[in-house]
């Protein structure tokens, strides 16, 4: 009986010790990123190839970089609850330090954020998602630019060889 008393009452205090425990809420999402540039193919042979372990790792650091946090936490209210910088800062490395951001497959990121208020860790990580995808909207934007410009230029050099060789074969015939 003492065994039993006492096994009811450590029950007891787990219980209330977990019932006491705040509840935690995990937010994730999966971003595919395309590190093969469009200017790849283009250069395929004619200069050296970026390393795609360099690029995931600079996207990494580009989301988790501190004004890329402080915007987060600037549009999911969390700088309300900082009454001066110092609580703002300490709120932005809480939010650096609770952010997971792991490649789970070959150009496949997972993107984490754990919280004790559901709705934050959900606008946490779609705003992280949404910054991540505008960085790189505007990366293949100057991709693309870049490889109509190399397509430009490889047009006219052609264009001066042609018309070389065609010179050099009229005066060949006219010989």
């Amino acid at each position: 009986w003492i065994a039993f008393g006492l096994a009811f009452v450590l029950a007891c205090v787990g219980w209330t010790a977990v019932a006491t425990l705040p509840d935690k809420y995990e937010s994730s999402s999966q971003i595919y990123v395309d590190t093969a540039s469009v200017l790849n193919p283009l250069l395929e042979g004619v200069a050296v190839e970026n390393d795609t372990e360099k690029q995931l790792e600079v996207m990494r650091q580009t989301l988790l970089a501190r004004p890329n946090l402080e915007k987060v936490a600037r549009n999911t209210d969390m700088d309300l609850k900082a009454h001066n910088e110092r609580d703002f800062e300490a709120t932005v490395d809480n939010l650096r330090d609770r952010i997971a951001l792991e490649a789970t497959e070959t150009n496949v990121f997972t993107l984490s954020y754990t919280d004790t208020d559901a709705e934050r860790a959900k606008a946490v990580v779609q705003e992280l998602t949404t910054l991540f995808v505008q960085n790189n909207l505007g990366r293949n934007r100057r991709d693309m630019q870049a490889a109509q410009d190399f397509l430009a230029a490889q047009v006219k050099t052609y264009e001066k060889k042609l018309d070389r060789a065609e010179s050099r074969l009229a005066e060949f015939k006219q010989k």
